[in-house]
Parts: C-alpha cells; sequence; structure tokens
C-alpha cells in the first residue's frame, strides 16, 4: 500500500492506494505542525500509533479542534464509534454549533444504530442551518423509509 499526503485547498488530504488499486480520497483536516506525521495507512498497527501521538498532542494541547477531529477520524476507522463520539462530544463542548461535529456525530450515532441520537444532532445542524444539504438529505432518508433506516 502507499500513502500519498497533499494539501488541496487549505486541507491535508489522504489518497490511500490498496493492493486492489482502489483509491480513496479522504479529507484530514489536521494542524500544519502535525502533517509529516499524520500518514494512515490502512493497517490497524498504524492506525493505533496514530492514535497514540494524537494522545500525546492532546495531552498538552486540549482544545486543538484540529487534532481532535483527526483524532476522531482515526477511531472511526479503527471501529470505535463510542470512542470517536465522545470525542466529537469534546468538539461539542468547545463549539456547540460545530457543524462538522454534528455531523460526524450523527454519522457516528448511525453506525451504533442509535437513529433518535442521529436525528437529534441533524435536527441541530438545520437549527443552525436550514438549508444545510448533509442533514436535509438524511433526514429526507429518514421520511422515505418504513422502519428506522441506515442513514449512512
Amino acid at each position: 500500500m502507499t500513502n500519498n499526503l497533499k494539501k488541496e485547498t487549505g486541507v491535508f488530504c489522504e489518497v490511500f492506494q490498496s493492493q486492489s488499486q482502489n483509491i480513496l480520497f479522504y479529507p484530514i483536516p489536521i494542524h500544519p505542525s502535525l502533517a509529516s506525521s499524520i500518514c494512515f495507512s490502512l493497517s490497524s498497527e498504524t492506525l493505533q500509533e496514530k492514535l497514540t501521538q494524537m494522545d500525546k498532542h492532546l495531552h498538552t494541547n486540549l482544545e486543538d479542534t484540529n487534532a481532535i477531529q483527526t483524532k476522531i477520524l482515526i477511531l472511526e476507522n479503527l471501529n470505535r464509534f463510542n470512542d470517536a463520539l465522545t470525542n466529537c462530544n469534546i468538539l461539542l463542548k468547545i463549539n456547540a454549533s460545530d457543524i462538522w461535529a454534528l455531523r460526524k456525530s450523527a454519522d457516528l450515532l448511525l453506525k451504533l444504530n442509535d437513529y433518535e441520537g442521529a436525528l437529534e444532532k441533524l435536527n441541530t445542524i438545520l437549527t443552525i442551518n436550514p438549508d444545510d444539504q448533509y442533514a436535509l438529505f438524511k433526514k429526507n432518508k429518514a421520511k422515505t423509509s418504513n422502519t428506522h433506516p441506515n442513514l449512512g
């Protein structure tokens, strides 16, 4: 597997190329001073190592929102959805109107099959921005389903 870290329009992005040649383009907001050390691979061992680095950084930089976002993405990729959600809540304590954290919380709640919690986050987004296309799309999917939908 190869990893390339490149900068596009102010956001660092990971490009993963798997052995099957599938490419995933994953935007990752990270603190510029950490950019060179945040190179994800698809192995859980490497992700765990990067998580340890994020934890060390956050130990002395508690409110570094870019680092918290990166940590959330690492936890999500490790399928540690509850831990990722806990960190989303940290972001929301820093800024209750953080749309990124609200969207990520909704996604994580869906992965945990907490549809009511996800809808609550989507409604919060729509309170902040009634035209938010992400929240409208997810809510529309909910309305067209017979039961609690998998909105993801």
